[in-house]
């Protein structure tokens, strides 16, 4: 294990959110987990059945398909995956709005349950920030040519 601090030791850029997924372990079980985060490089997730650091498994998610990976880290009701092949990332622009406020009052009940509180409440007050950004994108009119500039017909 590395001395320099984790943020220092990923080599790619971490897309935050709250993803529904589950992962197939090689003996066919099926386990349900949250996604916290997603890289070309990994996973960080949360989920309630213990697995084992090398474990080779297949990660399965609506929005970012299905990934073969193994399991790098573990901590408590935690873990981190390394893919195993390429993740396709979808463009933070194409996220919708009420999307991240569903999730950001998802995350609000479970900092009031006291699941990493203050955490989930940052993470939430991210999220719609994020939605507030989209939807000022979304009602700003896109630059046009104004029509009164064209050239004066010439008298004859």
């Amino acid at each position: 294990m590395s001395d320099r601090p984790i943020s220092e030791q990923r080599c790619h850029a971490r897309q935050s959110g709250l993803w529904s997924a589950h992962l197939e372990t090689t003996s066919g079980q099926r386990l349900h987990c949250l996604l916290f985060d997603v890289s070309e490089g990994g996973a960080r997730l949360r989920l309630d059945e213990p697995v084992a650091v090398g474990e080779i498994l297949t990660l399965v998610s609506r929005r970012f398909g299905t990934r073969g990976a193994r399991i790098a880290w573990t901590a408590q009701r935690q873990a981190g995956l390394c893919f195993l092949s390429e993740a396709r990332l979808a463009p933070a622009a194409s996220v919708d709005p009420a999307f991240l406020r569903s999730r950001a009052e998802l995350l609000r009940r479970l900092a009031e349950a006291g699941e990493s509180g203050i955490r989930l409440a940052h993470l939430a007050d991210a999220f719609e920030r994020k939605a507030r950004t989209i939807e000022k994108r979304q009602l700003t009119p896109p630059l046009s040519v104004r029509k009164d500039r064209r050239p004066a017909p010439v008298d004859q």
